[in-house]
This record gives C-alpha cells, sequence and structure tokens, in this order.
C-alpha cells in the first residue's frame, strides 16, 4: 500500500514520470490488478511509444488478464512493424495468444501457433517455453504424442529451471505411456 501511494505521489507530482509508471505497473501485475496495470501502462505507452519493453508487456497484461483476443490483436499489429519482425518476443507473443485461445476458447488454428512459436525458436533457439507449448499442443490437440515428447525433450534441455524441467519431465512420462 504505501509503495502504491509513493509512486502514485510521484504521478501526480509528475504525470509522465517513467520510473513511477514502471514500478506502479509492475506492483497492480504482482498483485493481478491488470486492469489498473494496463491502464497506466497503455499511458506509458503514450508517453514513451519507442520503448520496447513495454510494447511488448501491455499485449501480455491483456493475455493474463484473459482478454485473449485483444492480446492477440496487440500482437499482430506489431508483427506488422518492422522494427519488430525479427524479435523473438513477437512471434512468442502471438505463439502464447493463439496457444490462449485454443486452451481457452475452444480456437482451432493449430498450425498457425506452431508456425509462430517455431518462429519464435528460431529467433531465439535458446528459450524453452515455444517448444513446450508446441508439445501441448501436438499432445492434446492434434494426438501426436511422439512430436510432443521431441519437443519437450528439447524444452527440458534448454529449460534451467528445476521445477520446470521437473515439470517437463513429467509431461513426457505420460505422453510416454
Amino acid at each position: 500500500e504505501k509503495a502504491e501511494l509513493f509512486y502514485r505521489k510521484i504521478l501526480e507530482l509528475s504525470p509522465g514520470h517513467r520510473n513511477a509508471m514502471k514500478q506502479l505497473i509492475t506492483l497492480f501485475e504482482k498483485q493481478s490488478r491488470y486492469k489498473e496495470a494496463i491502464q497506466i501502462a497503455e499511458s506509458y505507452l503514450r508517453e514513451y511509444p519507442q520503448d520496447r519493453e513495454y510494447t511488448f508487456r501491455l499485449p501480455d497484461l491483456y493475455r493474463q488478464m484473459g482478454w485473449y483476443e485483444v492480446a492477440l490483436s496487440e500482437y499482430l499489429k506489431i508483427s506488422n512493424d518492422k522494427n519488430y519482425q525479427n524479435d523473438y518476443r513477437t512471434f512468442l507473443g502471438l505463439g502464447k495468444c493463439q496457444f490462449d485461445i485454443i486452451r481457452f476458447k475452444n480456437g482451432r488454428d493449430f498450425e498457425q501457433a506452431i508456425y509462430n512459436l517455431k518462429r519464435a525458436i528460431q529467433l531465439n533457439p535458446e528459450i524453452y517455453e515455444p517448444d513446450l507449448l508446441i508439445g501441448m499442443i501436438y499432445k492434446n490437440y492434434k494426438k501426436y504424442n511422439e512430436l510432443a515428447i521431441d519437443h519437450w525433450g528439447k524444452a527440458y534441455h534448454k529449460s534451467k529451471d528445476p521445477e520446470k524441467r521437473q515439470e517437463i519431465k513429467e509431461l513426457i512420462t505420460e505422453a510416454q505411456k
């Protein structure tokens, strides 16, 4: 509460204060107060439209809030900007939104989600999340266990987080049954 009051006071005195806006967004996000975080992030991007981090953060806030179609629309806008066409986060964001629409909204655009996730891997081969999601699409929706296991194996080797590695290992074990 004190941190929120502090950052709000800074913004009252200096409405475009970059750091205060960022800190308030982070605070609201940690508290799952997404509408408030989105309001500040939209305001922030009006002030600082070239901020790459927040260009991606805003649609991710929409996605976390469950506004998958809005998030997807924002990522599509980003993907049309030549400054972001070779940034893996563009395609990871597209793929995550499409995966969420498949998972939560009964979407069927499996191939486009897989394409975008594979494109993210091409642009940044070190990230594990696209392989994890591709594996889930193959296992849960396309019923291709072997392809799922292959992608989860790749995700397992890329992940450095012991808990995530254990989760992936369990997915592989389950798919092998």
